[in-house]
């Protein structure tokens, strides 16, 4: 991401970090929808209709290796039994000793990204998702924590639904050679 302008990476960053935000208020929604007033299910879903209307993806960090493949790192939706350990062995396959540093990087980054921007979203939301708290255990708004299990990251421990990391690899050199034929 260093060839990005700054302007560019706080979009990128951005871009990313959104589908850690809308995964984590829909689980709320999902754990709190039968206590809370319609009026206020309603309020929400327009706000998060308003800031995520023009976000038709979500975002990757991408990686490609010397061996020929492109490693795309991005946050989806998982369960608690999401295991990270298996996506970084399904990359390291292709990766070279010092690449795997840089795996480790693109890792702490999509965490920074997801966490990053549940917290903006928060704070310039705070009056609605201070009421919203009242309705959540503790009454208290979450923060992101992370499971130092699986590093998933999630609102409540007893919440299923995780945002988990997800590592896509691709043969750059195959998919080159299929689309010339």
């Amino acid at each position: 991401m260093s060839s990005l302008t700054p302007e560019n990476q706080k979009k990128a960053i951005a871009l990313v970090g959104n589908s850690c935000t809308v995964i984590s208020f829909y689980e709320i929604f999902k754990n709190i929808e039968q206590k809370v007033p319609a009026d206020m299910i309603e309020q929400l879903s327009q706000l998060m209709d308003r800031t995520f209307k023009d976000v038709d993806c979500g975002g990757c960090l991408t990686l490609s290796t010397k061996s020929g493949y492109k490693l795309s790192f991005l946050l989806d939706k998982s369960t608690t039994d999401h295991s990270l350990d298996a996506e970084i062995n399904k990359a390291y396959e292709h990766c070279t000793e010092e690449e795997k540093k840089l795996v480790i990087g693109q890792l702490s980054l999509l965490i920074f990204a997801g966490r990053k921007c549940f917290e903006n979203f928060v704070k310039e939301n705070l009056i609605i998702c201070k009421s919203l708290a009242s309705y959540l255990p503790n009454n208290e708004f979450p923060s992101i924590k992370v499971d130092p299990k699986n590093t998933t990251l999630y609102l409540h421990e007893s919440w299923q639904t995780r945002v988990g990391i997800y590592i896509m690899v691709e043969n750059i050199i195959q998919s080159k050679t299929s689309e010339k034929k």
